[in-house]
């Protein structure tokens, strides 16, 4: 490749040699390994060149600048140009990325979508054991999977629970007699099971029964009352559910346990928030520990829903109880004012909870008939929307919130200073 150049004058040749090495370079750089743009040779000038003035080099030497800089994957003008290989651009621009991003988003979630439309076959062949059936998510999961043609063992705490139970669903389901403080009551009722689930195994256990009082400032408790909670809620489905797992093993089926989106943010005293933080973690051991024998297990995270277990009346006489039960240094810490407004913030829980409670169980019937179902499950616009990001901001700012709407206590006298000692 030579350069022929027109006009009556010349540079010397260091500026020749250096505008065609120029001119090589920048054309051949983005590939600097690639055959065939090594750098060639350079040759000195023969007298037949024609020559050309000084202005006009100067115009000459900045359009071969400008003609290479137009060469495929040139840098010359980094920064400002997107950078080229073979023709294509090598970055996107900010709407273009943002284009793909959204596609892939939405690609995603519609594949999402699809596995979990698959579901388990033969689900009237299928045995699901629940906890807590008396009332509840407990007893609309009951009747649900019974509308389905799946055979629901449910366990009531009381018989006239469990005829209620019997009274509005079909000949499919059974009900038991379950106590899950007492390991005797217990192992009967997994021998009640096992005598109806035979070598097929239990597909699903969920254990749901709980209760929610002793519940208030924990200052107002003492260990009896933190033990009556966690005997029910967490120990309860601990021993429920070791008692029955050779049963769901055998038929590779699912576990799935009723927390709370309390069991993220901790919002009030007592066992409640406490046994809903274990719970979580059982099941986040239990399932890393099942995989290998292809056991689910799913954890169900409720926002605020109407129960009875957030009836406002009750919570409401709870707190009085405690509050009647304290010593009376508590009580003039505290002061009625703290009192009052307590009771006002229960009273007004019954105007702000769900009453669909649906939206809970068709998680739970998702997590028992889904071929992939979810490992956590935030039921309610309020677990999803509030209550779930707020356990992923900083400590302080969900301090800050939670003790901002809260009720305060009557604020202590300033103390007096501590008399200097005299020598």
């Amino acid at each position: 490749m030579g350069l022929a150049w027109n006009g009556t004058s010349s540079p010397n040749p260091g500026q020749e040699r250096e505008a065609a090495g120029h001119c090589h370079w920048a054309c051949g750089r983005i590939s600097g390994g690639m055959d065939g743009l090594r750098k060639p040779p350079l040759t000195k000038p023969t007298q037949s060149v024609n020559r050309f003035s000084s202005a006009e080099w100067i115009e000459k030497k900045e359009t071969i600048r400008q003609n290479c800089s137009m060469t495929p994957g040139n840098s010359e003008t980094e920064g400002s140009k997107p950078a080229m290989l073979g023709g294509h651009q090598l970055f996107l621009s900010p709407p273009t990325m943002w284009l793909y991003l959204v596609a892939l988003v939405g690609l995603w979630k519609l594949l999402r979508l699809f596995r979990e439309r698959q579901v388990v076959s033969h689900l009237q062949d299928k045995y699901v054991f629940i906890t807590g059936c008396d009332s509840g998510f407990g007893n609309l999961l009951a009747r649900q999977l019974d509308r389905r043609g799946m055979r629901v063992l449910a366990a009531c705490l009381t018989e006239e629970g469990a005829e209620q139970l019997r009274s509005k669903t079909s000949d499919r389901l059974e009900t038991v007699i379950l106590d899950v403080t007492k390991t005797e009551s217990i192992v009967s009722a997994t021998q009640w099971v096992k005598e109806r689930v035979g070598n097929t195994g239990l597909w699903g256990l969920v254990n749901n029964a709980g209760i929610s009082i002793p519940s208030g400032p924990s200052e107002w408790l003492n260990k009896q009352d933190f033990a009556r909670v966690l005997d029910v809620n967490l120990l309860g489905t601990i021993e429920v559910t070791l008692s029955m797992l050779p049963l769901v093993r055998k038929a590779r089926g699912r576990v799935v346990n009723v927390s709370s989106i309390v069991g993220r943010v901790s919002l009030g005293g007592g066992g409640y928030c406490i046994s809903k933080y274990g719970v979580e973690a059982f099941s986040d051991s239990l399932r890393r520990e099942l995989s290998h024998f292809g056991v689910k297990v799913a954890i169900i995270e409720p926002g605020f829903f109407m129960t009875t277990m957030s009836d406002s009346a009750m919570l409401s006489s709870n707190v009085k109880m405690l509050w009647d039960q304290t010593s009376s240094e508590i009580r003039e810490l505290y002061g009625e004012k703290y009192l009052a407004s307590y009771l006002t913030r229960l009273k007004g829980f019954d105007d702000w909870h769900s009453k669909d409670l649906s939206v809970v169980t068709d998680c739970m019937e998702h997590a028992l008939t889904s071929c992939h179902p979810r490992t956590r499950y935030s039921a309610g616009w309020d677990a999803k929307l509030f209550y779930l990001p707020l356990s992923y901001m900083p400590t302080f700012l969900v301090d800050a919130l939670v003790s901002w709407t809260s009720p305060k206590p009557v604020l202590l006298p300033k103390t007096s200073p501590l008399p200097s000692s005299q020598d």
